[in-house]
């Protein structure tokens, strides 16, 4: 398992992903952490057909990996679709 490369994008799109969330906190910055988050997930479905199309290369773990980072990245494009909607009706200041 040593001899195993990290999964090109994994990282990149796990780091975006994160930043997205607290930048969606912001109201000036809930476009942007849309796009952060739109961006990391296009980053983490590449990384992952790549993990799957190489397992020999990535190993399990460069799937876990792009696995995860997709699901933060999602998790960050709701949470910023979701605060966008509302600060844009007017429900939060």
């Amino acid at each position: 398992m040593s001899g195993m490369e990290p999964v090109p994008g994994a990282r990149t799109a796990r780091v975006l992903a994160l930043l997205s969330l607290p930048a969606a906190l912001l109201a000036q910055l809930v476009v942007p952490a849309l796009l952060m988050a739109l961006c990391a997930l296009v980053l983490a479905m590449r990384a992952k057909a790549r993990a799957v199309a190489h397992p020999h290369r990535h190993g399990p773990q460069g799937l876990r990996q792009a696995q995860r980072s997709i699901a933060i990245a999602v998790a960050g494009a709701v949470l910023s679709a979701l605060l966008w909607v509302l600060y844009a009706a007017g429900a939060l200041p």
